[in-house]
């Protein structure tokens, strides 16, 4: 069946109508004549594959991946690097004005390093003996030798994933600075691990949340900062835009401030604030995470102040005017209790850094309120995906 590409939703597929039902095609571009297969109908849109294009867009590149026409990891390999950031730009500006009413909004881009073999952590899925990563909106494997935004450090252990004789289960590889690995395995299968005990770098095996080889931690190095980070704990994928990240937020904070930093994590954000000579408090909900933080808040000669908990509930309980709060929540971004904290409290400042651009807009729709937009970075910390790292500056409206 022959249709045309009318344009890319915010993950990267192509859309086109097939009987007057939107349908969904990786790997295409917009005003693409091409033929399609496989087409799955469902009650309100369709999915199909790409069969051959017909007429090729001119912005259409060679992926240089193997595994792009069915892996569901990556988005935008058919395009150019510099492409896919325009492709972000428009996102983000047709999110704000959608959800935010915002049409004016400028946007400074910060470009990845290395746009491929950036990645400092992984997740592969193992089913039926197969290891890889599902296909795009779908639960099939697609088994690979190899992830080329991983970095090569990653690349090497994946080899010897298949000598562990998984049937079922999932693998996540982190590398360090060091290029040191740990590898955390979630499966009830049986695991002989006496083959990976004895390849170079791997300093960790955690099965099943329970450690069985080496240490369940390693140091991470940004910029001058060293961090420790837990198997499970969060931490930016990317050293590269990571260390970008530092320097805007050292950029945007004023110095002898008081700072509340939200879903902290392992505290790198706090450690950078306090180093301004702020007086900085961090909340994270992640018991080892901010276990890490009060480790890292050792080694890095710094003096947050660091609380477990859930951050909504915590909040209320800070009897603080703070001048300036960071927050980079996960990707559903911030919920209404705490929305309605940061518009009582009043900060002088906000700087709010997000994962999604849509639960961004969302929640800048009720803060503009009271804060203006001053600054906008796109942080392209995940090249060659949908994805998108900014980094907002929210200015409150009146001061006293």
């Amino acid at each position: 069946m022959k249709t045309k590409i009318e344009k890319l939703n915010n993950q990267g597929e192509g859309i086109c109508y097939i009987n007057n039902k939107i349908t969904f095609i990786k790997n295409t571009l917009p005003n693409e004549i091409i033929e399609i297969k496989n087409l799955k109908q469902y009650s309100k849109y369709n999915i199909a594959s790409l069969k051959r294009i017909i007429d090729k867009s001119p912005l259409r590149i060679e992926s240089p991946c193997p595994y792009f026409n069915e892996c569901g990891g990556c988005d935008l390999q058919q395009l150019n690097y510099n492409d896919t950031l325009n492709f972000k730009v428009n996102k983000i500006k047709e999110l704000f004005y959608k959800y935010a009413h915002i049409n004016d909004l400028k946007i400074e881009v910060v470009k990845n390093k290395n746009d491929f073999y950036y990645r400092n952590k992984i997740v592969l899925k193992i089913i039926n003996g197969k290891i890889g990563y599902f296909k795009s909106r779908t639960q099939e494997i697609v088994e690979i030798k190899k992830c080329i935004i991983a970095k090569k450090s990653i690349n090497k252990i994946i080899s010897h994933i298949k000598c562990l004789n998984i049937m079922n289960g999932e693998i996540t590889i982190r590398s360090n600075y060091k290029d040191q690995i740990i590898i955390n395995i979630k499966s009830k299968d049986e695991i002989n691990f006496n083959l990976l005990k004895n390849i170079k770098n791997i300093i960790g095996i955690v099965l099943n949340d329970k450690l069985v080889y080496g240490h369940d931690f390693f140091l991470e190095q940004i910029d001058n900062y060293l961090f420790k980070v837990s198997y499970n704990s969060f931490f930016q994928v990317n050293n590269f835009t990571n260390e970008k990240i530092f320097e805007i937020l050292k950029e945007l904070l004023s110095n002898n401030q008081k700072v509340l930093d939200l879903y902290c994590g392992v505290g790198t954000l706090s450690i950078v604030a306090s180093k301004l000579d702020n007086e900085v408090y961090g909340i994270e909900i992640n018991e080892n995470a901010i276990e890490n933080a009060k480790y890292n808040n050792i080694i890095n000669n710094s003096n947050v102040n660091f609380t477990n908990g859930n951050v909504s509930d915590i909040i209320n309980k800070l009897n603080i005017q703070f001048d300036c709060i960071i927050v980079d929540p996960p990707r559903g971004g911030l919920n209404k209790k705490t929305i309605d904290y940061l518009s009582l409290l009043k900060a002088r400042n906000i700087i709010y850094i997000s994962c999604n651009p849509l639960t961004l807009s969302r929640d800048i729709s009720v803060l503009k309120n009271n804060y203006d937009i001053i600054k906008y970075y796109l942080i392209d910390t995940f090249s060659y995906t949908n994805h998108i790292e900014s980094i907002v500056l929210l200015k409150f409206k009146q001061i006293d």
